[in-house]
């Protein structure tokens, strides 16, 4: 029983000691794919959007907290919708760094109502 106690204070603290920062923009609601990776296509004008967002902000300390977002995504034959994001973050003296990309696929094809829009 000590054994597995001391397990679980190592692991937490570990996990402590490794955990990560969420991205901060101040418009957030400007980059959909940030938002929720689900709007992937859907826009009212077009077929293609790219979307680039950038956040500097703690500006007096040396190595400042740096947010950078880029994102594309399309509406393929009015059906599905492809997205590419990739962000990337920097902060502090420490060398925190974090990159992450990914892709997203939707659907766009389901209709509700009574006329099917």
């Amino acid at each position: 029983m000590r054994f597995l106690t001391c397990l679980l204070i190592i692991l937490s603290l570990r996990l402590c000691c490794f955990s990560q920062v969420d991205q901060h923009f101040t418009q957030y609601y400007a980059y959909p794919l940030f938002l929720n990776p689900a709007l992937t296509g859907v826009m009212k004008d077009g077929n293609v959007r790219l979307v680039a967002a950038h956040r500097n902000q703690w500006n007096k300390i040396i190595v400042p907290y740096n947010t950078i977002g880029i994102s594309v995504d399309g509406l393929l034959k009015n059906k599905w919708g492809l997205g590419f994001n990739m962000m990337s973050q920097s902060a502090g003296d420490g060398g925190y760094s974090n990159k992450m990309i990914y892709f997203s696929i939707c659907n766009n094809n389901i209709s509700f109502g009574v006329d099917n829009s």
